[in-house]
């Protein structure tokens, strides 16, 4: 566990050494080796940590003593996301099956031949955004191991593969690399072979550990938002809804020159007002429809697709100077319509 130190002050009352009163000698050798051994714990002790002034004499002498206490790492820093080959983060396309070989993490593993076309996918939940370490597991080697898996890490705004030689060593966790995730499950890890003739490749678990906090500039899922300029409009193809998109990193500062895409569900049709975030890290949209339906409203930053979203009501009551008689939605056509004047 990593220590805290503090510093208490003591206050020792010293008198001529009799039966019935602590011999300072007797009091230093208890003190001193604990001092000695804060003082060798660091590089440059502090003055106050040695006898303060007036020197040890008759009577009263203060001075200040380290104090060590027991603190806690942080409630995020270290966690480990484990995705095994059996969780339902695991997926892989067809051709592989049941490893018979030991030493799996968690009783078992997955084969196939190795090839490029097929694949294992792991894609965590993570829980916080934040610089990850991505490790793999190598079950116990065999004669038909690869020598040449491939594992493409899928992180915030990349990609990086790493060659994995699953002969040797194995029975034990390999460390790929540390890259910077976002919270949610844009991330993954894929595995293909590299093509070796007559070798296998298997797939087990993956282990993500949080090891620090996104570095500034990189879009903050949670703290990006979208807003619209309201929240009901008229859905007869003219009206139009602004909506805009902030983009932030993990200390809410704005990103410049991200690319934003907008999706939304039922028939709304997007307009593209300023796709690339300016300096205040904004990005404009305007979206009309022609049918009467809630959308709702997504948006991608630079591929990351964030937690914040807003609904719009589009409805036909009525268009303008017109009131529907008949027709099938709230366009202009087809329909008969009555002209109302205003």
């Amino acid at each position: 566990m990593p220590l805290r130190i503090h510093r208490s002050n003591l206050t020792l009352s010293l008198r001529r050494a009799t039966s019935r009163f602590i011999n300072i000698l007797v009091l230093l050798a208890l003190l001193l080796p604990n001092i000695a051994g804060v003082q060798s714990a660091q590089a440059a002790p502090e003055p106050e940590q040695t006898l303060s002034q007036p020197p040890l004499s008759q009577g009263e002498n203060s001075y200040q003593a380290p104090v060590f206490e027991e603190t806690s790492p942080s409630a995020i820093i270290g966690v480990e996301v484990v995705v095994d080959d059996d969780d339902p983060q695991y997926s892989e396309s067809s051709g592989w099956g049941d490893s018979v070989i030991g030493d799996s993490y968690g009783g078992d593993a997955r084969i196939t031949s190795d090839t490029s076309s097929n694949w294992a996918r792991w894609r965590p939940e993570i829980p916080e955004g934040g610089m990850y370490e991505v490790w793999v597991w190598k079950p116990d080697t065999h004669s038909s191991s690869t020598t040449a898996a491939q594992y493409t890490v899928f992180y915030y705004g990349d990609d990086q593969t790493y060659t994995v030689d699953q002969k040797a060593p194995s029975n034990q966790w390999e460390y790929l690399g540390t890259h910077a995730f976002v919270a949610g499950n844009n991330g993954s890890v894929e595995l293909r072979g590299g093509g070796q003739s007559g070798l296998s490749v298997r797939a087990d678990a993956v282990k993500f550990v949080h090891v620090g906090d996104l570095p500034p500039g990189l879009v903050s899922a949670e703290n990006s938002s979208i807003i619209t300029s309201t929240a009901e409009a008229q859905a007869d193809g003219m009206t139009s809804v602004r909506v805009v998109v902030t983009a932030l990193d993990a200390f809410d500062n704005p990103i410049a020159d991200a690319n934003v895409e907008l999706f939304t569900t039922g028939s709304a049709m997007i307009s593209p007002i300023n796709p690339i975030t300016n300096d205040q890290g904004i990005a404009d949209f305007d979206i009309t429809n022609t049918e009467s339906e809630t959308v709702t409203v997504a948006a991608e930053i630079d591929g990351v697709l964030i937690e914040s979203s807003a609904q719009i009501l589009f409805n036909c009551n009525t268009t303008g100077n017109l009131t529907i008689v008949s027709g099938e939605n709230c366009s202009f056509s087809p329909g008969s319509y009555l002209y109302n004047d205003l």
